[in-house]
C-alpha cells in the first residue's frame, strides 16, 4: 500500500494502518463468523469499496 501511495494510486492522506485493519477484518469476519465463502466476488467488492474510499482517479 505504501508503494501505491507513492505512485499516486492511493491518496496521500490514506491511513494505511487503518486500511489494513479494515481489509483484514472483513476477511477474518467472513472466514470465522460467516457462512459465506471468501470468493472472487467478496474480494472484488471489498477492493472496490477500498478504492472508492482511498483511491485516486489517476
Amino acid at each position: 500500500m505504501v508503494r501505491a501511495q507513492r505512485t499516486g494510486e492511493l491518496t496521500a492522506e490514506a491511513n494505511l494502518e487503518f486500511a489494513a485493519e479494515v481489509l483484514c477484518g472483513a476477511l477474518y469476519y467472513r472466514s470465522l463468523m460467516s457462512t459465506r465463502p471468501i470468493d472472487e466476488h467478496a474480494v472484488d467488492g471489498l477492493l472496490d469499496m477500498f478504492m472508492t474510499a482511498y483511491g485516486t482517479s489517476s
